[in-house]
């Protein structure tokens, strides 16, 4: 119920009284004149009193130890998996959804064989095919010598054209080419993997585990899964929330403390909650700094108007309650006694 100005009240009733006289134009009596200066001098709360009991009442609801925390992926995508479920509890680290990236994935494999095959060294069998190579292209390079020898020679006798040289000479040299590069990694194999090229391989590794990262979401925390929001197949846009999660370890009720029990109730004061057919002690550990910016609910007996501030209790022990539930409060002090006219 809200408070209403005194003296409207007073005036309402006046009014009343003056309006209920009869018409003969006659004014108020003294009798009228002094009820209505005893309504103006009424001081008294007229609110319902609050319910009758050895401490201070209070209702509200059951929060996580923190602030829920809204997980969301860094880039957008198609959701591929969502291995947790809600009310699952998972550890920091766990990957609690992943987008489609089967292009990063195998980027990742193909990264990851290089780099193994680089740190084994090369097998026998590495060896002799390197060796085959470069012998194959020895046996190239020495026919295209001779070709190019000949074809110079029938030049020299009118039987070849200078087009016919220029091609031979060309031949000749790319085939010396491709046999040095032949010679060049067969060297390389039976020297072992250079450090340098070790190290190349790990960055481009490095690279496509980040990438594929980019595409995981995983818990910051340890802690509760309160809800996910999205479900295989379903795009998801950057930022956006896809699974929120808490520190339910220990859970906290969000009490609405009527403004005429403020004063008994502070930092550590003690207190007890009630949801369930159990009872846990409570301290609290947060007193909201604004009147009137309760959760609204449609709970018989919350209250819904600007005379209520939030407090939190911290419960002393860790009970199975679901989040959100309506639990009701005594706080371990006094109720103010109300003001008499």
């Amino acid at each position: 119920m809200r408070r209403v100005g005194w003296s409207a009240v007073a005036l309402a009733l006046v009014v009343g009284t003056w309006n209920a006289m009869p018409a003969s134009g006659a004014g108020p009596s003294e009798k009228d004149l002094e009820a209505s200066s005893r309504v103006l001098e009424t001081t008294g709360d007229l609110r319902d009193p609050l319910p009758a009991g050895g401490g201070v009442r209070a209702s509200g609801t059951l929060e996580p130890r923190t602030a829920p925390i809204e997980l969301a992926a860094e880039i957008g995508g198609v959701v591929g998996e969502v291995p947790v479920e809600t009310g699952e509890h998972v550890t920091a680290g766990t990957v609690v959804l992943r987008l489609r990236s089967s292009v990063a994935e195998a980027r990742v494999s193909q990264m990851r064989a290089a780099l193994d095959k680089l740190a084994a060294g090369a097998t026998a069998q590495d060896v002799d095919a390197a060796r085959g190579e470069r012998d194959a292209a020895l046996a190239r390079s020495e026919r295209s010598r001779h070709q190019r020898e000949l074809t110079q020679e029938l030049l020299s006798g009118a039987a070849a054209t200078d087009d016919q040289l220029a091609s031979a000479r060309s031949q000749e040299a790319a085939d010396r080419g491709t046999a040095d590069a032949a010679e060049a990694r067969l060297a390389n194999l039976l020297r072992g993997s250079r450090r340098e090229d070790v190290r190349a391989a790990q960055a481009s590794l490095d690279e496509a585990l980040a990438s594929l990262a980019l595409g995981e979401v995983r818990a910051p925390v340890d802690g509760e899964v309160l809800r996910v929001d999205v479900v295989p197949g379903e795009y998801a846009a950057p930022g956006q929330a896809l699974v929120v999660m808490g520190d339910t370890s220990i859970l906290r009720a969000r009490l609405e403390v009527d403004e005429r029990d403020l004063t008994g109730v502070t930092l550590g004061t003690r207190g007890t909650v009630h949801a369930l057919g159990q009872t846990v002690g409570f301290e609290v550990v947060e007193v909201g700094r604004q009147m009137g910016d309760g959760t609204p609910s449609d709970e018989p007996g919350a209250r819904q108007d600007s005379s209520v501030l939030p407090v939190w209790g911290q419960l002393d022990r860790a009970v199975g309650w679901p989040i959100g539930l309506r639990v009701d409060a005594s706080f371990a002090v006094p109720i103010a006694a109300s003001p008499q006219g």
